[in-house]
This record gives structure tokens, C-alpha cells and sequence, in this order.
């Protein structure tokens, strides 16, 4: 992998540990080569999302972190601690971004419920309204 990173115990570190994707491999296809196994840990869900691996016979971690649907980024984790320290520590972003998400879609569904009920948009007033 380019721009590999391995997380230990709080420490960011440039490694290179794991072996470079192929081109047009798939994902599951590389991480059985890399000995990476079931995803372990999986936060979120949809494009917002934390997945962790298990890394076979290292006791070693592997991570996917994905904020924007987009962009996916990767980190070893080099022991349980680390691995549990970097889910303290990036967990929350998934959780944050999830939240405003659901935020956002309640939001909408109450302005569509009200503006069936009321007959206006949330946005505008009436004389009812103003009461």
C-alpha cells in the first residue's frame, strides 16, 4: 500500500508492512493476500463508516476509515491497545458525521410532515401560524 501508516499506542509511524494493491484487485481479494481477515469492528454505516481487521498471526490490526463517501483512508494498528486507542480517538468522527446526517434527514421529514399538515413550507408564516 503507498502511504502506509501504523498506529502504535498514540504514535503515528510510516511503514510499509502490507503488500501494494494490484492493479484492478479488489478489495477483498488484496486483504486475503495481505493476510487481513473479517472485518471485526464495524462503525457506522453507508459512505460514513470505521471498519477494523484483524491482521492473521501478527495480533496486528488493519483499519478503513470513510468521512465523505469518497475518500477511504488505511492505518495498521500494531496491538489491541493501539487498536482500541485509535477507535477512542477516531470513532467519534463517525459518529459526529452519522449524527448530523440523521440530524439533517429529520429535519427534512418534518418539514415535509408540516408542510403537508399546514399546507406551507416551514419557512413561511400565516396568520396561523403567528398565533
Amino acid at each position: 500500500m503507498k502511504n502506509e501508516f501504523t498506529f502504535n499506542r498514540g504514535e503515528w509511524l510510516k511503514t510499509d508492512t502490507l503488500p501494494d494493491r494490484l492493479d484492478d484487485e479488489a478489495f477483498d481479494s488484496w486483504r486475503s493476500r495481505a493476510g487481513i481477515g473479517e472485518c471485526v469492528t464495524h462503525l457506522g454505516h453507508g459512505s460514513l463508516v470505521l471498519c477494523m481487521y484483524e491482521v492473521t498471526g501478527t495480533g496486528s490490526y488493519f483499519s478503513e476509515l470513510c468521512l465523505d463517501g469518497v475518500n477511504v483512508e488505511h492505518a495498521v494498528m500494531a496491538n489491541l491497545p493501539s487498536m482500541l486507542m485509535f477507535i477512542k480517538d477516531y470513532a467519534p468522527l463517525v459518529y459526529q458525521a452519522l449524527t448530523h446526517d440523521w440530524q439533517h434527514e429529520v429535519k427534512r421529514y418534518l418539514g415535509t410532515a408540516f408542510t403537508v399538515w399546514h399546507g406551507h413550507s416551514i419557512d413561511r408564516l400565516c396568520k396561523q401560524c403567528d398565533k
